[in-house]
């Protein structure tokens, strides 16, 4: 039996909501902050219909093409079944192992009119049981796919599917150096600034927080485009996928809610 899909709500009026691989979070001083929309309805599945989001962020009926129908036409070959069933909301479709992917197009983003940006963090597999795939090779949109674990980058140095630009260094609330284990484990021991106290099978991995990858880093999509991430530019993040085996609250810690918006 296929696992429950986790529900995801659609904009609510506290603003925006932060999807992780466990369950909704959101600071307490980020309920003032609000996303609003105009021109769309809910209907009975909780999906937002009736309206297009444009430029500002704002649902606009009638307005604009919705950004997969311009997107769609790039899609590899080998994926246009897989795409084209989800955007026709053809249910159980999609790359995520619950149809977490799927869920959170089909409710936050199935008529916006421009390409949004994704950061996945905790990226594992460029195909396999992932969260930004979708949005990646279906959408275009541009992305950062956070993968530390050094036992996976030669699958994503050899992958052509996706276009993220990789980061790989993990991500905690304060710059580190950590030792990581077996494939899946995840992070196993902190290490500080020491250097061979890693165990024979685990791999010595520096980490900082999420802030400074988005200095340091672009946002690539697969139709040839990039942008930057820095707070300066006010690039507005639309979703975020984490899932990072248990250090998801170290991350969040340092999420820089107060200089971006974001719907996550």
């Amino acid at each position: 039996m296929s696992p429950t899909p986790p529900r995801i709500e659609p904009p609510a009026e506290s603003g925006p909501v932060l999807i992780t691989s466990t369950r909704a979070l959101l600071p307490p001083d980020q309920q003032a902050k609000r996303t609003k929309f105009s021109g769309g309805d809910r209907d009975q599945r909780g999906r937002w219909a009736g309206g297009t989001e444009g430029e500002s962020g704002q649902q606009q009926k009638g307005m604009g093409t919705p950004w997969w129908q311009t997107a769609r036409p790039g899609i590899p070959r080998e994926y246009q079944n897989l795409c084209g069933k989800a955007f026709a909301r053809k249910t159980g479709v999609g790359f995520h192992q619950v149809r977490g992917d799927y869920q959170a197009y089909h409710t936050f983003f199935a008529n916006r009119t421009r390409p949004g940006v994704y950061v996945e963090i905790g990226a594992y597999h460029p195909t396999e049981l992932s969260a930004g795939a979708f949005f990646d090779i279906c959408l275009g949109w541009h992305g950062v796919c956070v993968e530390p674990d050094p036992t996976k980058a030669q699958v994503w140095d050899a992958d052509t599917s996706r276009s993220c630009n990789v980061f790989k260094q993990c991500l905690l609330d304060h710059d580190e150096t950590v030792c990581m284990g077996k494939l899946n484990d995840g992070i196993t021991e902190v290490i500080g600034g020491k250097k061979g106290k890693c165990g024979p099978t685990e791999a010595e991995v520096n980490c900082t927080t999420f802030e400074a990858m988005l200095e340091s880093t672009v946002a690539k999509s697969r139709l040839g485009s990039t942008k930057s991430l820095k707070s300066n530019e006010k690039t507005r993040i639309d979703f975020v996928s984490l899932d990072v085996e248990t250090k998801e609250i170290d991350v969040l810690r340092c999420f820089p809610f107060e200089k971006s918006q974001y719907i996550i």
